[in-house]
């Protein structure tokens, strides 16, 4: 699917300012302060398939991997892209 530029900006707007809107601590409590258009949410489903494979992937390289820094190297790129994928479903919830 190929998604024009100013969706992209769109897109990118409107997670700035679901992050920017909330100002308690506590983002348990958070509302939602953006209605995303239904290629914005297509979007951001196919970025969490992405998140999804890149997981998988180090995963199974890490499970294969007999250095040590370089098992570190995959677990730690797992790390990140579970946070990235926990912060796009929070904010679809």
């Amino acid at each position: 699917m190929r998604i024009k530029k100013n969706s992209l900006y769109r897109l990118f707007f409107c997670i700035l300012e679901i992050f920017s809107c909330h100002t308690d601590v506590d983002f348990k409590k958070k509302e939602r302060c953006v209605m995303l258009t239904a290629e914005e949410l297509k979007a951001i489903e196919d970025q969490l398939g992405a998140e999804e494979l890149i997981i998988k992937k180090m995963k199974t390289y890490s499970s294969q991997l007999s250095d040590p820094q370089l098992k570190t190297c995959c677990d730690q790129i797992v790390a990140q892209h579970k946070k990235h994928f926990d912060t796009l479903l929070n904010h679809l919830q």
